[in-house]
């Protein structure tokens, strides 16, 4: 009926207070506030029939649950339920409300209620779907979802909901399904929007994802979880100002979003910025201690900071909340084997690729223990297999041409650094695996006699990374060579200021030096200025 329609019934009969209801709920649905009132006061005072009509008000407890008026809305529900014990309606709202109080399960006996008094009533289905997605329950959180969109294929919200599932799941294309059909329904729902544009994300189809948060954002200007998502998006594109204006909205909007405070936490480690970083990583763990990426990151900071035990007690903590947490196994793999405990970093390397075979990173971590290990064929048959599951992961490229550099298989190992940088074309970020590639690369040319391609390669790794003693001596050395003498001393010094070992021969050896770098490095070191600033030193 339209709102003429109401009046009519209305004046027809003053004392209708299904009228009255319904003409309140059409209010409601066009944003007219000052008129809601009006239909409340109606329900308070107009007459006994309003105030005993138990559509009446449950349709007021909607209304008083969607302005944030809980104990009113409660009662009202109540009084529904009171005045009709079979009012489907009314249960299903009483719990609406109760799972938004955090109350699962109240929610959950009333969403049951509901559905034993109507089953074909839709919305049951799916926020009791909700409700098991969020408990774990993902079968009977699917079988919910499916019924409820079987009995209303219009309900934008089943859609929605079974995406996320999917997504979760990995089901990228039946997730990006639903999500469409949501926003094919109605094509004002942001948090389709948000959903679909984090499926995006995950995939590295970032202007898409940038699209949909963008518009997730113009429809709900106070989204918070949409000016997080949408930093992430600027941070992979190496916007960081832009990204920290949108963590800092989102914060601005809700000082309670524990992931606003993971991910600038993340950028500000990006950056350098360890104390902010670990503030952030800090203030999120009050807000939420049960989120095991926040130990992961946390965890990270310290273990680049060398407070070793800091970061096993994080990553420990991580996995004492979730065991099956593949990712914090491979990073405490990681810290045990720069501690030398070989068999504690297999074993946690191993556990990680049993619960996710497909871990790239793990088979990247055990492939780089067995190197150390002198356990080549192994190390090779990880890196391998890492590349058959994802070709386009630079990083192992890298690892492998270490492999074959150190065999002193040159052509594969050019190989496997070029593609690493290739590949990384396609992506924003500086890696350490960038500059490695670079400066091996460099190593290479140099034993073959490709001077001045070795000294691009090694100016390349210095801008890449200018504290890397490496870097700045195979330069000097070049340099050297070419006639530049001067500049090359200066530089030598530089890069010895910032790392002494780089005088030892065998220490060379161990970093994949070649005999015709070393011998000529030796001489550069040779020189009585070299002698006199750092060798001659006990």
């Amino acid at each position: 009926m339209a709102l003429a329609d109401y009046n009519k019934a209305i004046k027809l009969d003053p004392e209708s207070s299904e009228a009255y209801s319904n003409r309140g709920l059409l209010h409601f649905s066009q944003g007219e506030t000052e008129l809601i009132q009006g239909f409340a006061f109606q329900l308070n005072n107009n007459n006994a029939a309003a105030s005993n009509n138990p559509s009446a008000s449950n349709n007021r407890g909607f209304i008083n649950a969607e302005q944030a008026n809980e104990e009113l809305a409660l009662a009202d529900y109540n009084k529904a339920i009171q005045l009709d014990p079979e009012n489907a309606k009314a249960y299903l709202n009483r719990g609406t409300l109760y799972w938004n109080q955090g109350k699962a399960d109240l929610a959950l006996a009333d969403w049951n209620k509901a559905n034993q008094l109507d089953p074909k009533l839709h919305l049951v289905y799916i926020n009791r779907g909700l409700l098991y997605f969020t408990q774990g329950k993902v079968d009977l959180a699917l079988v919910d979802y499916n019924k409820g969109i079987e009995l209303n294929p219009n309900e934008h919200l089943g859609y929605v909901n079974r995406g996320q599932l999917y997504s979760i799941q990995g089901k990228a294309e039946l997730a990006l399904a639903d999500f469409n059909q949501a926003l094919s329904i109605n094509t004002e729902y942001p948090l389709a929007y948000l959903l679909r544009g984090a499926m995006y994300f995950t995939q590295g189809k970032t202007e898409l994802a940038l699209t949909d948060f963008n518009q997730a954002l113009s429809i709900n200007p106070k989204f918070d979880l949409a000016y997080v998502n949408r930093g992430l998006v600027y941070s992979q594109q190496e916007k960081p100002e832009l990204a920290l204006t949108d963590f800092n909205q989102a914060l601005k909007l809700n000082p309670n979003l524990f992931q606003a405070y993971v991910n600038r936490g993340l950028l500000y480690s990006e950056q350098g910025k360890t104390e902010l970083a670990l503030s952030d990583y800090n203030q999120a763990l009050e807000l939420n201690p049960n989120y095991t990426g926040t130990y992961l990151n946390r965890g990270v900071v310290y273990a680049e900071q060398g407070k070793d035990e800091l970061a096993l007690k994080d990553y420990n903590q991580a996995l004492s909340i979730d065991p099956q947490y593949a990712k914090a196994y491979n990073n405490r793999g990681v810290v045990y084997a720069e501690q030398g405990k070989d068999e504690l970093a297999l074993k946690d390397y191993n556990r990680a690729l049993s619960i996710d075979p497909k871990f790239t990173d793990a088979y990247t971590s055990r492939g780089e223990l067995y190197i150390a290990q002198g356990k080549d064929e192994l190390a090779l048959a990880d890196f391998n297999k890492a590349l058959s599951i994802n070709p386009k992961f630079p990083p192992v490229y890298s690892e492998r041409g270490i492999l074959y550099h150190k065999q002193q298989k040159f052509d594969l190992a050019l190989s496997d650094y070029n593609q690493a940088l290739s590949l990384k074309k396609d992506l924003t970020t500086t890696s350490d695996y960038e500059h490695t590639a670079k400066n091996n690369i460099g190593l290479i040319k140099y034993e073959q006699g490709e001077i001045e391609e070795a000294k691009q390669q090694f100016e390349q790794a210095v801008n890449l990374d200018n504290e890397s003693a490496e870097s700045q001596l195979a330069l000097a050395v070049t340099l050297s060579t070419l006639g530049e003498s001067e500049q090359a001393l200066s530089m030598a010094e530089a890069a010895l200021n910032i790392d002494k070992q780089y005088s030892d021969v065998e220490y060379l050896k161990e970093n994949l030096w070649g005999e015709k770098l070393i011998a000529d490095t030796e001489k550069l070191l040779s020189h009585p200025k070299i002698q006199e600033a750092f060798l001659a030193q006990p």
